[in-house]
């Protein structure tokens, strides 16, 4: 028989062999990729706000509460928001102060977000780190997806576009369109703080048809 002092070593290397795996475990995290965690985050989320602008003038926000979708987007001087509430979307047009009411299905719009970072859950996607604006970024690239390109109605074979990810720990901190030598570059942030008013039609708007 063992005696205790003995069993108690064994205990104590055992112990040491769990903990030095719980470790390497928790190094080295689940296996899923950033944006699989970034998707989840969102999916999991009662509400948060998807921030994308460039350099140019463009922005792009994106913002779900409790089943309404808000997308308000400002592409030179031009704004508009896209509101999508109790199964009805509506177009606000700021610069006329009008909105105008479309009915049917809006479930491929209302979900947006979370469905264009779904389609890469499972896809395989190469690493890398890249240097922006002075500071280094890790990055996971996906190589036929064109989710957030901005240069729509351009003849492109898709096959021959790359989407990065550059993440700031697990913080999404740009996205980065490239095709050939032309690149697309997207500053982005992510709030969970989301108020109501951004999914109501401001008092002073008319209808139009």
């Amino acid at each position: 028989m063992l005696n205790k002092k003995k069993i108690a070593i064994l205990i104590g290397i055992i112990l040491a062999i769990v903990l030095i795996i719980a470790i390497v475990f928790a190094v080295k995290g689940d296996g899923s990729s950033k944006v699989a965690k970034l998707y989840n985050t969102l999916e999991n989320s009662q509400a948060y706000i998807f921030n994308m602008s460039n350099n140019e003038n463009y922005q792009l926000s994106m913002a779900r509460k409790e089943g309404k979708t808000c997308i308000d987007m400002t592409n030179a001087d031009e704004k508009t928001t896209t509101l999508i509430k109790d199964g009805i979307t509506y177009l606000l047009l700021h610069s006329s102060k009008e909105y105008i009411i479309y009915d049917g299905d809006v479930a491929a719009e209302e979900n947006i977000m979370t469905d264009m970072l779904a389609s890469l859950v499972n896809t395989e996607h190469s690493t890398g780190k890249e240097e922006i604006n002075g500071k280094k970024y890790k990055y996971e690239e996906y190589v036929g997806f064109d989710g957030f390109m901005i240069s729509a109605g351009r003849d492109i074979d898709q096959s021959q576009i790359k989407t990065r990810f550059y993440f700031d720990g697990n913080n999404l901190a740009y996205i980065k369109t490239i095709v050939g030598d032309q690149e697309e570059l997207l500053n982005t942030s992510i709030s969970y703080d989301v108020g109501d008013e951004l999914f109501e039609i401001p008092s002073d708007y008319a209808q139009v048809e």
